[in-house]
């Protein structure tokens, strides 16, 4: 299924992908076979199924940290920022290790802090870019959104020395 999720996203063709979901009635209260009902769900705009889908989860595994990454997308989507934060902290304070556990927890806290950074909590946005290792793929992106948040609070040399690190 998650190929047949690759291939659709690229061809539009959600054909298979919803079959091969229908057809695996013996799975189909797993947490895997929930996040991937709702991430197809959500890749094709169906936002009330693919909450539907994610809010049957139960457990802590790798797929419902994920799932709940999600759910704070589809709440963003919704402008529910609350409960956005809300899934995305969850995300972060999880210890759960899996292929891929870092990414999602980096990603987690940069959509906190762009969140804070709407709400013009500079502070906060500040906070939250901090937590993000040097070493993370979004590194970049995590310097060149303090830079404007450093523009914001009018601490130009700060900004300044994020955007000559990003450079």
């Amino acid at each position: 299924v998650m190929l047949l999720l690759q291939v659709a996203q690229h061809t539009g063709d959600w054909a298979e992908v919803n079959m091969a979901l229908s057809n695996a009635q013996n799975v189909s209260e797993t947490s895997a076979y929930l996040y991937l009902m709702a991430r197809a769900m959500f890749l094709q705009d169906a936002y009330d199924s693919a909450r539907d889908s994610l809010s049957r989860q139960t457990g802590e595994d790798e797929w419902t940290v994920k799932g709940e990454y999600l759910m704070g997308v589809l709440d963003i989507k919704a402008k529910d920022l609350d409960s956005a934060m809300g899934h995305f902290a969850r995300v972060a304070e999880s210890t759960l290790t899996f292929r891929g556990s870092s990414e999602v927890h980096d990603l987690a806290v940069l959509a906190q802090a762009r969140i804070a950074y709407d709400r013009q909590d500079w502070s906060a946005a500040n906070d939250f870019y901090q937590q993000i290792s040097e070493n993370s793929p979004y590194f970049p992106a995590v310097l060149y959104e303090m830079g404007w948040t450093h523009i914001q609070r009018e601490q130009y040399v700060a900004a300044q020395q994020k955007f000559e690190l990003l450079l």
